[in-house]
Formats: structure tokens, sequence, C-alpha cells
């Protein structure tokens, strides 16, 4: 019941995330990152400890592909899973397994990878895409939430929206770098909700 994408921005080295969904709390069961490893988002049959553990495994040093496939190889209910992840390299993997919903799909951009199940329309994970890479948005977490309005558009979870989230985490930290973690639950436009986020977040933070 959901529709997300994940991003590197070469620019910078930042990775980042921005989902929506029916269910709530997807800032906080769908989006795993770590500064200068990546991100992954899992959903369909979302689960609390699998994101860790592909984190922990491209922490390693494993290319996304391999982080994936290691972990769903052990995960009894991997036919269930959906799974989208990209590093601070740039590489990228995903996974829909066989039995997610009939409208269940991911597709691979460039920099990107958006995914989504309970799907109103296929084109909603093409148009997340194609905005992305068609952005001039300076910031990644801006061409994120350009991403997400897009396959909000095409019609995003056929069953509706109450949820959204948008996170970005730098090449590296230190004290000038900055996290994006905007989170909205429970809401009747939680996308519109989380642009309202963005721009206060612009004001208060200069990025």
């Amino acid at each position: 019941m959901t529709f997300s994408i994940v991003a590197f921005d070469s620019a910078s080295g930042a990775c980042g995330s921005a989902v929506a969904s029916y269910s709530l709390a997807v800032g906080g069961t769908v989006s795993y990152s770590r500064i200068g490893v990546g991100v992954i988002n899992t959903q369909h049959y979302a689960h609390l400890t699998l994101g860790q553990r592909v984190l922990d495994k491209m922490d390693a040093g494993s290319p996304p592909h391999e982080a994936l496939t290691q972990a769903l190889e052990k995960d009894p209910d991997a036919d269930s899973r959906q799974l989208i992840a990209i590093d601070a390299k740039g590489r990228k993997s995903g996974w829909t397994g066989k039995d997610c919903a009939e409208t269940s799909r991911h597709i691979f951009g460039s920099g990107c990878v958006a995914a989504g199940n309970y799907l109103a329309t296929e084109e909603v994970v093409e148009s997340m895409v194609e905005v992305f890479e068609q952005s001039t948005e300076e910031l990644l977490h801006d061409r994120l939430l350009e991403a997400l309005k897009a396959g909000d558009l095409k019609g995003g979870d056929r069953r509706g929206r109450k949820a959204a989230a948008l996170s970005v985490v730098p090449a590296k930290g230190d004290v000038v770098s900055i996290n994006v973690d905007l989170r909205v639950d429970a809401h009747e436009d939680p996308i519109g909700e989380l642009a309202r986020l963005r721009e206060l977040f612009r004001l208060e933070f200069r990025q």
C-alpha cells in the first residue's frame, strides 16, 4: 500500500528517500538510511530489521544487489517483500517478490529506483522516475519531493494516502551536515503537508 523512491546525488554524495502510503508511520517502518552508506526502503510486507540488515551489509562493502540478495536468502517471506536500495556510490538494486499485489513493480532510473504496490496505475512509478530525472532542482530532497508529487498525481496508492516521509543523509557526518527527516502521519493530504514542512525546513536551515 505504498509508493516510494530512493536516489543518489552524484554532486554531493547524499542519498535519500521519499515515500507515501495508506499505512501509517512510513517514515519509521519503510525507509532506512545511514550516513555515507546509503538508503533502503522495505515495503509491501515491511520488516523492522530487514532494512538495517541490508544497510549493515552495504556498510561492510557489499553493493546493494548483493546486500539485498544475501538478506532475502534467509527470509522465509522474501516473496512478499518489496525493497529498493541505493548506496553512496550510486549503485542500486530492487526486488519485488512474486507474491506481492498484482500492481506491484519497481523500475530503475538514472540515480534512482522507484517502487510501489497496490498502485492506481503502473504510471505511478514511471512518473516518479521521469520527474526525478528531469528535475532542475539543486537539492536532492527537492527532487525527491517532486518525484513523490508526480506519483501522487498519477493516482499513487489506490487505497488512498495517510502518511508520507522525506529523508536525506549526507555523504559524511560533520558539524555542518544536516539530516533531512520530515514525517507526516494521519493527515488528509500527507504529501501536501510534507511539502509545507519542507518549506519550513528551508526557512529554518537555509537548505
